[in-house]
């Protein structure tokens, strides 16, 4: 129950936000939570799911070199996170079985890597490549048709914050700045992915 976002302003300059909402419980919720990280090899990751998966996470990053620096070092870096929530038993659902199916990972992301590279990692920790913008959450939906059109993403985010109960009106914005690499990008996605974004 969130909104995170991102959005690119220029070659060298991306935003990213995230409200500060979360809810625990069915019936608890909790405002000024910050859900945006930034990890020792200096990517931005922002995080919304289940708050014991956003606080294993961000241990999870405190103890662990990661890798963000491909669509598939990313895909290893999240599978190695997956894997230590199964060994530890922590953030397993339902839908966990013993004959090793993947689960629903009870975390979705949007990181930015140091080359200002979009990726998202989605419910079964599929990692999808940007180029404009994205969002997750259970607002994203409001946050997607407000960057398609071309609004902003504090626009973005005022939309999901205003139709969907589960984002707050209150969100952390950060500023990225990429070195500009030549117009170069170690990132490319299909035409599909391209026209589903415009």
């Amino acid at each position: 129950m969130t909104t995170i976002a991102v959005q690119r302003v220029s070659d060298t300059k991306l935003l990213m936000c995230a409200d500060r909402r979360v809810t625990p419980s069915e019936n608890l919720s909790m405002d000024g939570y910050t859900k945006i990280v930034r990890v020792a090899s200096g990517e931005h990751i922002a995080v919304a799911g289940a708050l014991a998966a956003m606080q294993a996470f961000e241990l999870y990053a405190e103890e662990n070199d990661l890798d963000f620096s491909s669509l598939l070092a990313t895909y290893r870096t999240i599978l190695n996170f997956r894997q230590d929530l199964s060994v530890n038993q922590l953030c397993l659902t339902d839908k966990h079985n013993d004959a090793g199916d993947f689960a629903a990972f009870p975390l979705q992301m949007l990181i930015v890597n140091n080359d200002g590279i979009i990726f998202s990692v989605m419910n079964y920790g599929e990692v999808i490549g940007h180029d404009k913008f994205f969002a997750l959450g259970s607002g994203c939906a409001y946050a997607l048709g407000a960057l398609a059109i071309g609004g902003s993403i504090q626009q973005a985010m005022q939309a999901a914050a205003t139709f969907d109960t589960g984002t707050s009106p209150e969100y952390d914005t950060y500023e990225i700045e990429i070195e500009s690499n030549g117009g170069e990008s170690n990132y490319s996605f299909d035409e599909s992915d391209a026209a589903a974004e415009e």
